[in-house]
């Protein structure tokens, strides 16, 4: 018998579940929350001391509680059901690539238009070491024939011509989408392009420049007769 904390034992379990590991889930232990005010935090007095706000706040901490047993206990069906993908280790399947016999058969031609570029701030002053990183790079396929558009982002630090934004690009064109690819917003090309504030990191500024990018792609498209629907897919890392 292996004594350890819950996430721990869910992986494990998962891991090797083919020699016969199970969990067994009781609980050893309780763990209670309490609230750490400092002295001088007075404004926060009357919301700790408040009844009402405490009912509330109990309500919903319950609440969070239920929703996360419930995360985790689909977490570990999912995790505990038997599949056919040759990598059993769930953390390397999620970090190896696929291996080559088991990949999709994707088209070695699509049509594509590389090389895309869009201004997406013409009145910026960017220096003039950046000159090449004036405007913002991308590409695009697509079809002849009226489709949904998928707006594929790259993953952290990656520009929208990697190998893997190639990959997926066909794999979605394949699957009928148009597709729009596009650079990580910590990518240099995006931050001195497309950045508003030329600090990426914060996921809100980052989600809103990449908003801020394809509204304009939408605007300046000349075929919004052939685009049925609007998709958005990426990758970490």
């Amino acid at each position: 018998m292996l004594i350890l904390d819950a996430p721990r034992i869910w992986v494990l379990a998962a891991e090797n579940e083919a020699e016969g590991l199970s969990m067994l889930p009781f609980k050893l232990t309780k763990e209670y929350l309490a609230w750490a005010v400092n002295k001088g935090g007075h404004s926060i007095w009357p919301i700790t001391n408040d009844k009402e706000r405490k009912v509330k706040m109990k309500k919903m901490l319950l609440r969070l509680l239920l929703a996360c047993s419930l995360l985790f206990g689909t977490v570990y069906f999912v995790q505990a059901a038997s599949y056919d993908y040759p990598i059993t280790d769930p953390i390397a399947a999620t970090i190896l690539s696929t291996p080559q016999k088991d990949r999709a058969v994707l088209p070695e031609w699509i049509r594509v238009k590389k090389y895309q570029t869009i201004d997406v701030f013409p009145d910026r002053d960017v220096p003039e070491v950046f000159w090449y990183n004036e405007k913002l790079r991308y590409a695009v396929a697509y079809h002849n024939e009226k489709a949904p558009v998928m707006f594929l982002i790259a993953g952290t630090g990656a520009g929208y011509d990697s190998a893997k934004m190639k990959m997926m690009q066909r794999a979605f064109f394949q699957a009928g989408f148009h597709v729009v690819t596009l650079s990580s917003p910590t990518h240099p090309n995006f931050i001195v392009a497309a950045s508003s504030s030329g600090m990426p990191g914060d996921i809100r500024s980052d989600s809103a420049d990449l908003y801020n990018v394809m509204e304009k792609m939408w605007q300046r498209s000349k075929k919004k007769d052939l685009i049925s629907d609007f998709y958005l897919a990426g990758y970490s890392l």
